[in-house]
């Protein structure tokens, strides 16, 4: 998923506050799913559709269990910032370890 083309989907659709800041109580406390308000519960149910929908299939079964999209979210973050860090370390050991062969230019 690109998360900006899917964050300004939800903008446009009026659904970003599911995510960020997510639905707070009176002490700023994130609200568990099933203490959302019928308004509430609507919105985060169409954004955690959205969010299924947009991911590649090898991401739902870290976030299917989400039961708010800002946990899904946060997941789906977690789930990139590792994959990054995780593929620059694996071609840097490429490039360390890379042999010119004899038929090879500089």
């Amino acid at each position: 998923m690109r998360s900006k083309v899917a964050k300004s989907d939800l903008f446009e659709r009026d659904c970003w506050e599911a995510i960020k800041p997510g639905f707070l109580d009176v002490n700023g406390k994130d609200i568990a799913a099933d203490k959302l308000d019928r308004t509430q519960s609507a919105k985060n149910d169409r954004v955690l559709a959205y969010i299924f929908k947009s991911v590649e299939h090898h991401c739902l079964e870290d976030i299917g269990v989400s039961e708010t999209a800002k946990d899904a979210w946060k997941a789906l973050e977690e789930i990139n910032t590792d994959f990054t860090v995780l593929h620059t370390l694996m071609h840097l050991k490429e490039m360390v370890n890379a042999q010119k062969g004899a038929d090879e230019p500089m």
